[in-house]
């Protein structure tokens, strides 16, 4: 009866209104698996649904600095369109693949029914032109990049949510001595504090992941010349605004309308080329490793002028506050994006903008 009481007097202690029965029972909950000395019931690894994350972030009266995050230091706090997003991840993660709720046998039987759920102009060209060899050639390896790039996201994905994950608690003097270290120790010195397996599987994808969106870009632009028959050296055939301005010039003769279509989208094409100029010819991503909360610490530091492209496409704050839809993080001196969110958006439009492409480009005969 006392410790009710005392969760009583906290409960209501908190700043949020209004508040009701369900959320006083939830919160005993939540206060009985958490951390405080000897609690044999502590639970080290939480997700909680909720679609008022506030209630988690409001500080408890009389404690400055603490909130109910704080009691649970690897919490991953969700609402149910992410739920649905990270169970997808554990499950794959644990060699589960399903597609309209169905359990598949076989892992690269969902990489396919999702290419074709999710690139329909895709199929139907794979369908139409499935005797012209040249034509099909380039359909298969555009499918082909296609069930990469979900892997990829997939990866990435799993190493977002789990990849950082601690099976023990951190110690505070291993964890100062790291952050003090940040940016000149060895990676290995910082084991315990971060997963250096999570970040060269995290960043390794990821740029791979550029890598392939560029492989897409130029997959559409060889069958662009193929459809029209444009004679021009492979190597000046690209959707980049530097390489491929011959390619845009010559096609304008023959589809003026798909060149509209491209530059409309040249932000989009800009963005990924300014990616993979670091991935393909200089050093890689600038990784930088900059912990936010609790296993979330990997990101990639950025320029304004990528910042002001990822603004043109509609970043703007998600309901994380903190960070941007497509994963930017201001921190004061420098610019963050999260690999994951970057390549999700950057894997949304891109189905978009591949799809419209092959429809526009074999409308006609």
């Amino acid at each position: 009866m006392r410790d009710n009481e005392g969760l009583n007097r906290i409960y209501q202690s908190l700043s949020f209104w209004p508040k009701n029965n369900c959320q006083e029972q939830f919160f005993f909950s939540l206060l009985k698996y958490a951390k405080h000395k000897d609690n044999p019931d502590y639970i080290h690894e939480s997700v909680f649904v909720s679609e008022n994350p506030i209630f988690f972030e409001k500080y408890l009266r009389g404690s400055p600095k603490v909130s109910l995050k704080h009691l649970f230091p690897n919490l991953t706090l969700l609402n149910l369109d992410r739920l649905k997003e990270v169970l997808d991840f554990y499950e794959m993660r644990s060699g589960n693949y399903y597609f309209n709720h169905v359990k598949l046998d076989l892992k690269e039987e969902w990489y396919f029914r999702i290419l074709f759920s999710d690139l329909p102009a895709l199929a139907n060209a794979l369908n139409k032109y499935s005797t012209d060899e040249d034509v099909i050639k380039l359909l298969k390896a555009l499918a082909f990049r296609f069930r990469k790039l979900f892997y990829c996201i997939n990866t990435i994905g799993i190493e977002h949510y789990f990849g950082n994950l601690k099976r023990d608690p951190l110690d505070p003097d291993a964890a100062s001595s790291a952050l003090n270290s940040l940016g000149t120790a060895n990676i290995i010195d910082l084991r315990g504090f971060i997963d250096p397996d999570n970040l060269f599987i995290l960043f390794y994808h990821a740029e791979y992941f550029i890598a392939l969106v560029t492989g897409v870009f130029d997959n559409l632009a060889l069958l662009t010349i193929d459809k029209f028959q444009i004679k021009l050296d492979k190597i000046r055939v690209s959707l980049s605004n530097d390489s491929g301005q011959e390619f845009i010039e010559r096609l304008k003769a023959y589809d003026p309308s798909l060149v509209s279509y491209i530059n409309r989208h040249r932000d989009f094409i800009s963005l990924i080329y300014q990616f993979r100029n670091s991935v393909i010819h200089g050093e890689g991503l600038n990784r930088i490793v900059s912990p936010l909360v609790p296993n979330w610490s990997s990101f990639v530091k950025i320029t304004p002028e990528v910042n002001y492209y990822l603004k043109r496409l509609g970043d703007d704050k998600s309901e994380y506050k903190i960070i941007s839809k497509w994963g930017v993080f201001d921190q004061n001196s420098y610019l963050l994006l999260d690999p994951y969110y970057f390549a999700k958006h950057v894997l949304e439009t891109l189905k978009m903008f591949t799809d419209e492409y092959l429809q526009k480009l074999y409308s006609t005969n």
